[in-house]
């Protein structure tokens, strides 16, 4: 016998509950497979219009952040000098965290002198971005956008996302998710577009 037994009243509460928790995961896993198995994202053709707000070939949107380390990051201040990559992610989502361990040895260590590399964290505050970066030994900059007004320029939805931009303000590359097969592509538009500007 349960000596707790469930009143009318809380069985349909627990329903609700199931009911809701059941729509919030099944929403959740069709993000994150579209994140994890649909990586590209061609001039003209973006992955999902709703979520993808750029295009390859059309000026980025300019944006502003401030760097946990205080330092003001203006995507407008390297046009005309050198490309930026700019990369979208969470502290808690694992796809992130993979294409940033790799960006740090293969992207930054490689050409932080002629390439500015900023990471956006799209709902992490400064601490939390700072302590992440502290357990994992990231040194590029990265930035909270936890108020929502960088993100939105780029996209509604669904990280990570990477884009690349020349040093004349336009994109050149863009991804969405990570997988190992589509960083070589990555590495690949780098070393094209440093190419041009040296």
């Amino acid at each position: 016998m349960n000596p707790f037994p469930l009143t009318k009243p809380s069985r349909r509460m627990h329903r609700r509950w199931l009911t809701a928790g059941a729509g919030l995961a099944a929403a959740y896993v069709a993000v994150c497979m579209a994140a994890i198995f649909h990586p590209r994202l061609d001039a003209g053709k973006p992955l999902h219009t709703s979520w993808t707000l750029t295009r390859v070939g059309q000026a980025a949107p300019r944006f502003r952040v401030t760097t946990t380390d205080g330092t003001v990051f203006d995507s407008a201040a390297s046009r005309h000098s050198r490309p930026v990559l700019i990369t979208f992610f969470a502290t808690w989502c694992g796809p992130c965290g993979r294409e940033l361990a790799r960006l740090e040895p293969e992207v930054w260590q490689k050409n932080r002198d002629r390439l500015d590399v900023i990471a956006i964290s799209i709902d992490d505050g400064d601490a939390a971005i700072k302590r992440f970066w502290g357990q994992k030994g990231f040194t590029f900059p990265a930035a909270s956008d936890a108020g929502g007004k960088v993100f939105p320029k780029f996209a509604a939805s669904a990280i990570p996302r990477t884009c690349l931009i020349d040093a004349q303000g336009r994109i050149v590359y863009q991804s969405l998710g990570y997988t190992e097969e589509e960083f070589p592509r990555l590495i690949k538009a780098i070393n094209a577009e440093l190419s041009r500007v040296h």
